[in-house]
């Protein structure tokens, strides 16, 4: 890292890097809070003539002071007819809301605020003021919180702000530039700013390390901040020969998708099944247990975005084959132990569920019955009456992937209150050629279905007894039998998404 030193080095700095090659396609939109880091960066846009306009945030965390950095950065705007946008946010009640921390709170505010506005506008970029010192507060900052490589990387001069609808490019012009470079820097320049006094209470756990550990640190090696950006470089070509080397390793030990769909339950997995990692493809990459551990806890964390403690979690029941029934959960996924694989499911099946468990279908079937369709749960049943000339041999032949069928003793069903529900602990039922019952759960498990998914199938109830799973099985009881003159056709499957 080349640090400033001259009078003009920040704005040669920042000209090579941003000006010079012309990397903005696009309008920038700079957040500003009055800082010094922020009216330099919007200084040198200024200087270079380069396209923006200026955002700024008043979280109201500092009374009166919040308000004037607000008016401060609106007169700097105007007096030079730059684009200004500005907010104002209860951040105290908004962390309380929501259980977070206050600096949690602020950041969701911003970057929230930040995607409307580029989306609205039409703003390619958002540029953040953040320095070298910031960088190596953060590397500190990680290690003391403990983190993987990854966190060790520091921040990134260019990263994605992503959205469900939108996303756009940060951008840290300043991220070469120790903050004393940057303030001397404005000093030569007359430029002015506010002060956050804040920055001085240690309370936070980053001004801690600003105020108190780096100038610790600079007693050992005054060059720290250059010591500690010059690591980070190192550690983040370190992160990216070894995210590339866990890539391809990742390809030998994700199961392809076909051979996972043979035993699909009416394709829920096909629908609902992210990737499935097998344990046995995995001894084959190494028979070292750390490596195999170190392996899975970064896939899961950096693919499935799973906490390094429930990643750990995760693998110990894989290694201990212990409670295949728990759920691991992260922001989008959910992952499942399962017979030597970790299935890694999308985290909507848990509204599919949701809504299956919401629900209740009550029906009978009478004398004057023939078919009749109902939609519950996320399926689609259809009963239909076969009578006298049928061959269930060929009637079983018709199963697909997507729709499966079972048959039904019609004598045993007419007239009688049939329900369909969800699955609950406790039920049992009498598999087909078995006379004593079995629990569901357990039986399900034989047919080697995820935990996960076994909350996602219905049963259908008569007389408080479980005649049906379907699509997998029928009761013994309610068997066809070769005298049966009429038998019920059960079908079902998935209702299309919208």
């Amino acid at each position: 890292m080349n640090t400033p030193t001259t009078r003009d080095s920040i704005y040669k700095e920042f000209q090579k890097n941003w000006v010079v090659n012309h990397f903005f396609k696009g309008k920038v939109l700079l957040a500003v809070s009055g800082g010094v880091d922020s009216m330099v960066m919007a200084n040198l846009f200024f200087k270079n003539s380069l396209n923006f306009a200026i955002a700024h945030v008043n979280f109201s965390l500092r009374s009166t002071d919040s308000d004037e950095d607000q008016l401060f950065v609106k007169k700097w705007a105007e007096d030079r007819g730059i684009e200004f946008y500005t907010v104002k946010y209860n951040t105290k009640e908004f962390s309380l809301k929501k259980k977070i921390s206050v600096e949690m709170a602020a950041r969701q505010l911003r970057y929230n605020w930040f995607l409307e506005l580029s989306k609205e506008y039409g703003f390619k970029y958002i540029a953040l003021a953040h320095n070298a010192n910031d960088n190596a507060e953060t590397l500190i900052l990680n290690l003391v919180r403990g983190t993987g490589l990854e966190g060790l990387c520091g921040i990134k001069s260019l990263s994605d702000l992503v959205s469900n609808e939108h996303q756009v490019t940060l951008v840290r012009p300043l991220l070469f530039a120790e903050r004393s470079d940057i303030e001397r820097f404005a000093k030569i320049n007359n430029i002015n700013y506010r002060v956050d006094k804040t920055n001085l209470d240690s309370t936070f756990k980053r001004n801690k390390i600003r105020n108190e550990i780096i100038p610790l640190l600079a007693q050992l090696n005054p060059s720290i901040i250059k010591t500690l950006n010059e690591n980070i470089v190192h550690l983040d070509e370190a992160n990216s020969f070894n995210n590339s080397a866990v890539d391809e390793i990742f390809k030998r030990i994700v199961l392809e998708r076909d051979s996972l769909l043979n035993n699909d339950y009416i394709s829920l997995k096909n629908r609902f099944l992210e990737d499935s990692i097998d344990f046995n493809s995995l001894m084959n990459v190494s028979r070292y247990d750390k490596i195999q551990k170190y392996l899975l806890s970064k896939i899961l964390y950096d693919r499935y975005h799973f906490s390094y403690s429930i990643s750990a979690s995760i693998i110990e029941s894989l290694y201990k084959s212990i409670d295949y029934s728990k759920l691991y959960i992260s922001e989008n996924y959910i992952a499942s132990v399962n017979n030597r694989r970790i299935d890694i499911f999308k985290k909507e099946i848990l509204s599919f569920i949701k809504e299956l468990e919401s629900e209740r279908c009550t029906f009978s079937i009478d004398e004057s019955f023939t078919e009749k369709q109902f939609l519950f749960g996320g399926y689609k049943f259809l009963f239909r009456l076969f009578s006298d000339n049928y061959k269930i041999e060929e009637l079983q032949n018709t199963n697909t992937l997507e729709t499966k069928k079972l048959y039904l003793d019609y004598d045993k069903v007419v007239n009688k209150e049939i329900i369909i529900r969800s699955l609950k602990e406790g039920d049992k039922f009498s598999p087909f050629g078995m006379k004593g019952k079995k629990s569901v759960v357990d039986f399900l498990a034989t047919k080697k279905i995820p935990a996960i998914l076994k909350r996602a199938i219905p049963v259908i109830e008569l007389n408080q007894d479980i005649i049906s799973i379907p699509g997998i099985e029928i009761s013994n009881k309610y068997r066809v039998k070769k005298e049966n003159s009429k038998i019920i056709e059960l079908s079902i499957a998935l209702l299309e998404q919208n």
